[in-house]
């Protein structure tokens, strides 16, 4: 599952196999229906599948001046098996994993938080401006972020390649 949105959240919960589940959420500010379609249309919003892959994309188009308060968010629910990877992005909100993971995954945003429940799963966790959190590490675990703390809730034995890394806040590991 790829996720690249504008201006909002994106929240996952674990489902059942074989089955991905998408909602995607948009919040317009104008004064009429005109406006909305206008607005809409310097973005590019898709949601498909192409074979294995499932692709969520909410992005403002190139080449196209922003609106400032007027710019569109963006936010996204996905139910997803387990054991399907995860590429999460979202340039304005906060990110949200339940369940616990047994494939790999990639969260960044540039303006939240991250928590993730954790899992067996390699996990690469980014945020410019929140913290991060995570409740079990089993794997692999990269967590950075500039603006807040890292907190990781248990830290399995078979867990390698710890890397958490905090330009303005407080580290803890259990």
């Amino acid at each position: 599952v790829e996720v690249s949105i504008s201006g909002g959240s994106i929240r996952t919960s674990t489902g059942p196999a074989g089955r991905v589940t998408v909602t995607l959420e948009e919040r317009v500010y104008a004064n009429t229906a005109r406006e909305v379609d206008e607005i809409l249309a310097d973005y590019d919003v898709v949601v498909a599948q192409d074979g294995g892959t499932v692709t969520v994309k909410a992005l403002q188009k190139e080449g196209v001046r922003s609106r400032s308060w007027r710019s569109p968010s963006f936010s996204t629910t996905i139910e997803v098996p387990a054991d399907v990877r995860l590429n999460l992005g979202t340039s304005g909100g906060r990110i949200e994993v339940g369940g616990e993971r047994s494939a790999s995954m990639d969260a960044h945003t540039s303006g939240g938080s991250v928590t993730v429940d954790g899992g067996t799963g390699a996990l690469a966790l980014r945020t410019s401006g929140g913290s991060i959190e995570v409740g079990r590490a089993l794997s692999s675990l990269v967590a950075e972020t500039s603006g807040g703390s890292v907190r990781v809730g248990y830290v399995g034995p078979a867990a390698d390649n710890i890397n958490l890394q905090t330009s303005g806040g407080s580290i803890h590991a259990d």
